[in-house]
C-alpha cells in the first residue's frame, strides 16, 4: 500500500468513526425549534462547505503540529513512545534558532530603526487632477496674466500637485498604520510564515472609535470641556494559521473562491456582536437564548495544541462552558442569494457573483454585506517562506530542516548515550563467590571484598572491571556535519547569527565576514521579495483603497501607486555601504581632504548603518568651536614660551622672588642659567 493509498483509508477510518460519534449527540444539540425557520439555504450551503474546508485541511495541519513540536523541542508522542526509558531523550533545536534569526533579520529590513517606511506612494506615471481644481487654477492664471495657460505649464501644475496629494497620502497612511501598532502585527505575520510557511494579515477594515478630546468651553475659554468624537479608521490583525480555512482547490491566494475564519467566542462577546448596527442583534439574541451552555465543537488540533502546553495538567479535554462558534466567509456568492438575504443589490448585478461577506452563528446568517472597499474582494493576505505550488499553503524552515534536524538529535543523543555508559567502568560480579556479608553496591575507596571458594573456583575472580570506549570525538565529528547539513538546506548560516567558529580563513577579518554576510542575504533578499509581493504591496493598496472611500479628507486623494522598497532597499543599502567604505578609503589623505566634505560622508554611513539616530557624529558649529579653543590654547602656549624665554635671557638665569613662583607655577625651574645671544635666538 503507497502512501496515498493509505492516507485515504485513515480518511475514511476517520469518517467513519466521526460519523458513528455524531450519530448519538444529545438532543440538545439538534436545531432548536425556536429559529428552525431562520435557517436559509445560504446558510446551510456555507455550513457545508465549511466542513469541506475543513475536511481538506487535516493533512496540513498534522504538519504544523509537527513544525511547533520540532520549534519547540519536543518529540511527536509516537516517537517518544518507541524511546527506552534509559535512554537520552535530549531535543536540541536548531529549528528555534534558525526561525527566531530570519524572523527577526526580516524584521529590522522591513522596519528600519530610523522609523524609515517598506513602501511609498507615488503619483501614476500620467496623474489625473479633479477638473474642478484644475479649472480654478486655470481661471485664476487668466485672471492674473490675461492668457491662457499653454499645455506644458498646465503638465507642470497637475504633476506637482500629485506629487504634494501623494505625500499627504503617505503620511496619512504611515499614522494610521502607527495608530494600528503595525510592526508589532507584522512580526507576528513573518514568525508564522517562517514557523509554518505562511502567515496572513487580515485588513484593512474599518471600525467606528469613539476618543475624548478636550476643548474649549464656548463661552468660557478658561474652561475646558470633554468631547467624545466618533471616527472611522482602517484596522487590520494577524490571524493565526489554524483560524483560516481557505479554499483548498486554490493554488494561490488570487485563485480562492472563499476563505472561512473561525473564532471561538464567549456568550459576552457574542453578545456584544449583536450591539453592533451591522449583525442581526435579535437573531442572535435568539440563538444565545437556545443556547445557554454553548454550543462550541473544538477541532482535534485544538486538543492537541492544549497537551503541548507543559503547564496544562488536564488530559487535554475542553468543555463548553459557554463558548459559541462563529464562522466569517469572504468570497464571491451570487446576487440572488444576498438579496434572499435582505442585501441591497443594484438591478444590474442581478444574476451575477459579487464578493460578500458573511458572518454565521451555528446555521444562521447574522450577518450578510457586499465586499464594502472599492477594489478589495477577500482581505486577507499571505506572506510565505517557500511557496509550495502544489497547495495555497507554504512550507517554513521546520519543514525543510525536518531530516537535519532528526539526524542531529540522533547523533546527540548517541553520544549522551556513549558518555554515560563510558564515564565509568562496569562492574561484573559473581555473588556465589563473594561473602554473604558483602554488598557489592557499597563502593568506596580501598574497598576491601570478601570472598568465598576453594579449588578451581579461587582461580575464578569474583569482580572483574570492564571500561567501555569513548567515541565522543567521533559523535562531535557526526553532530557538526548534522549541523552543517541545517545550514545548506535552509541557507541560514550559523555566523548569520553570531557564532563564528567553524568561520576560517578570510571569514574571520571584518571585511572577509561582511562578505560571507552580504553571501547570505541573497536568500535573505528573496524572502522580503516573497513578503513585499505578498504582503506590502496588496495591503497598502488596499489601504490607500480604503482612504479614497472613507477618509473625509480630499487633499489627500489623487491617482496613486505603491512602491515596496523592501527588497530594493535591502540592495540599495548594501552597495551604499561598500560605496562609502571605499570613497573615505580612497579620501583618507591631507590632499583629498581639502576637497571633500567628510562630516556628510560620516552622517552618510551612519545612516545605512541604522546608527544616525545615536547622534554619532558633530555638527560643523561644534567642530569650529573646538577647533577655535584648540588653536587660542596653541597660541597662547607660544606666547608663554616667548615670554619665558626672554624672561630668561635678561635675568641672567636669576629670578625675583614673585617671579620664581610664577615659573614654579607654570612647572619652570626657578634656577635658569643664562643664555648667550645664540641660544636665545634658538628659544625665542
Amino acid at each position: 500500500m503507497d502512501i496515498k493509498e493509505k492516507r485515504s483509508a485513515e480518511e475514511a477510518a476517520f469518517h467513519k468513526a466521526a460519523d458513528e460519534a455524531l450519530k448519538d449527540r444529545p438532543v440538545e444539540d439538534e436545531q432548536p425549534k425556536a429559529y428552525a425557520d431562520k435557517i436559509s439555504v445560504l446558510g446551510t450551503t456555507l455550513s457545508q462547505l465549511f466542513s469541506e474546508y475543513e475536511r481538506d485541511r487535516r493533512q496540513v495541519e498534522e504538519r504544523w503540529l509537527e513544525d511547533l513540536r520540532q520549534f519547540r523541542g519536543e518529540y511527536d508522542p509516537k516517537t517518544k513512545q518507541k524511546m527506552h526509558p534509559k535512554r537520552s531523550k535530549a531535543f536540541l533545536s536548531l529549528t528555534r534558532t534558525k526561525v527566531k534569526t530570519i524572523s527577526a533579520r526580516e524584521t529590522d529590513l522591513l522596519f528600519p530603526a530610523n522609523g524609515g517606511k517598506n513602501w511609498s506612494i507615488k503619483p501614476s506615471p500620467i496623474p489625473e487632477l479633479d477638473p474642478t481644481i484644475l479649472e480654478q487654477i486655470r481661471a485664476q492664471y487668466l485672471q492674473q496674466t490675461q492668457e491662457e495657460p499653454p499645455d506644458e505649464l498646465i503638465k507642470q501644475w497637475i504633476n506637482t500637485e500629485a506629487v504634494k496629494r501623494a505625500s499627504a497620502m503617505e503620511k496619512e497612511m504611515h499614522d494610521q498604520l502607527s495608530e494600528l501598532k503595525y510592526r508589532s502585527i507584522i512580526r507576528n505575520v513573518i514568525l508564522s510564515g517562517n514557523l509554518y510557511g505562511t502567515g496572513i494579515l487580515k485588513g484593512p477594515l474599518g471600525r467606528s472609535v469613539t476618543v475624548k478630546r478636550w476643548l474649549p468651553h464656548p463661552q468660557n475659554q478658561d474652561e475646558w470641556v470633554p468631547i467624545e468624537i466618533t471616527k472611522l479608521l482602517p484596522y487590520c490583525e494577524f490571524v493565526p494559521v489554524w483560524d483560516i480555512y481557505p479554499d483548498m482547490g486554490a493554488r494561490n491566494p488570487d485563485e480562492m473562491r472563499g476563505v472561512f475564519q473561525r473564532y471561538t467566542m464567549n456568550r459576552n462577546q457574542v453578545y456584544e456582536l449583536a450591539q453592533r448596527p451591522d449583525f442581526n442583534g435579535d437573531l442572535i439574541v435568539e440563538y444565545l437564548k437556545a443556547h445557554p451552555k454553548g454550543d462550541v465543537d473544538y477541532k482535534p488540533h485544538e486538543h492537541d495544541l492544549k497537551n503541548l502546553n507543559d503547564s496544562n495538567l488536564s488530559d487535554g479535554s475542553f468543555a463548553r462552558s459557554g463558548k459559541y462558534e462563529l464562522k466569517e466567509f469572504w468570497g464571491y456568492l451570487s446576487t440572488d442569494d444576498l438579496a434572499a438575504q435582505g442585501v441591497d443589490i443594484d438591478e444590474d448585478q442581478l444574476g451575477l457573483e459579487v464578493a460578500a461577506n458573511i458572518w454565521l452563528l451555528g446555521p444562521l446568517i447574522v450577518k450578510a454585506v457586499v465586499s464594502p472597499i472599492e477594489g478589495v474582494s477577500i482581505p486577507y493576505h499571505f506572506y510565505y517562506y517557500d511557496k509550495d505550488d502544489s497547495s495555497i499553503w507554504g512550507e517554513g524552515i521546520p519543514a525543510i530542516m525536518r531530516d537535519a534536524q532528526k539526524l542531529f538529535n540522533a547523533g546527540v543523543r548517541a553520544m549522551l548515550d556513549n558518555a554515560a555508559i563510558s564515564a565509568g567502568p562496569l562492574i561484573e560480579v559473581n555473588m556465589d563467590l563473594l561473602d554473604p556479608n558483602e554488598n557489592p553496591k557499597d563502593l568506596y575507596p580501598f574497598r576491601v571484598f570478601q570472598r568465598e571458594g576453594s579449588g578451581i573456583e579461587a582461580q575464578s575472580p569474583a569482580i572483574r572491571v570492564e571500561s567501555l570506549p569513548s567515541y565522543t570525538n567521533e559523535f562531535m565529528g557526526m553532530i557538526q556535519f548534522f549541523m552543517t547539513a541545517a545550514d545548506e538546506v535552509t541557507a541560514i548560516p550559523r555566523y548569520m547569527y553570531g557564532d563564528t567558529n567553524q568561520v576560517g580563513g578570510a571569514g574571520k577579518t571584518a571585511t572577509g565576514l561582511s562578505m560571507l554576510m552580504g553571501a547570505a542575504n541573497v536568500t535573505l533578499k528573496d524572502q522580503i521579495k516573497n513578503f513585499d509581493d505578498g504582503i506590502t504591496v496588496p495591503f497598502i493598496r488596499a489601504l490607500y483603497f480604503w482612504n479614497m472611500d472613507f477618509n473625509p479628507k480630499e487633499f489627500i486623494k489623487g491617482d496613486f501607486n505603491v512602491v515596496a522598497q523592501g527588497s530594493s532597499s535591502l540592495i540599495a543599502r548594501e552597495v551604499k555601504a561598500e560605496s562609502l567604505m571605499q570613497f573615505m578609503q580612497v579620501t583618507n589623505n591631507p590632499t583629498d581632504m581639502l576637497y571633500t566634505k567628510r562630516d556628510n560622508t560620516l552622517r552618510e554611513y551612519a545612516k545605512v548603518l541604522d546608527l544616525d539616530d545615536f547622534d554619532l557624529i558633530k555638527d560643523a558649529n561644534t567642530v569650529k568651536i573646538e577647533s577655535d579653543a584648540r588653536l587660542k590654547a596653541q597660541e597662547e602656549e607660544q606666547a608663554f614660551m616667548r615670554e619665558l624665554a626672554m624672561i630668561k635671557a635678561t635675568s641672567g638665569g636669576h629670578m625675583e622672588p614673585n617671579k620664581q613662583q610664577a615659573a614654579a607655577g607654570a612647572g619652570m625651574r626657578p634656577d635658569m642659567q643664562p643664555l648667550d645671544q645664540e641660544q636665545l635666538q634658538e628659544e625665542v
